[in-house]
């Protein structure tokens, strides 16, 4: 299963638990918000998953799926259907929310290719990548 990187609402999250639980770490950070000026965000980080608790108690979660199932060390290793059903196990009860209250708003599918060009030919003649 290609699935790797997620964004998602967590639905009916206890934002206290999340920031009081001691594998998080956490990082304060502010930004701008067009609409109503300066803002800030508690980010909790946990092998490359982050959850993003905002002032009006909205908790969103992002991050790679794949890494986490490897401790965040690595994402090159087949990341079976079984494997992603597991996993998502195990994020729902690292986040105490239930599977149904994990509200995916986006998700990446990887896809492995055989190019008939050589790839370098490809990646030099890209006008933007990693947003530069």
């Amino acid at each position: 299963m290609p699935v790797d990187y997620i964004k998602a609402w967590l639905k009916n999250a206890n934002s206290n638990k999340l920031e009081n639980n001691p594998k998080f770490t956490k990082i304060f950070e502010s930004y701008k918000d067009n609409d109503t000026g300066e803002r800030s965000r508690l980010i909790l980080e946990y092998n490359r998953l982050k959850i993003f608790i905002f002032k009006n108690e909205r908790i969103l979660l992002s991050g790679s799926l794949h890494y986490f199932y490897n401790d965040g060390l690595f994402n090159y290793d087949d990341f079976t259907y079984e494997k992603l059903v597991l996993t998502l196990k195990k994020v729902s009860e690292l986040v105490e929310v239930d599977l149904i209250d994990i509200i995916l708003l986006n998700i990446e599918f990887g896809v492995n290719i055989n190019p008939y060009l050589d790839p370098n030919l490809i990646i030099h003649n890209l006008h933007l990548h990693r947003a530069k």
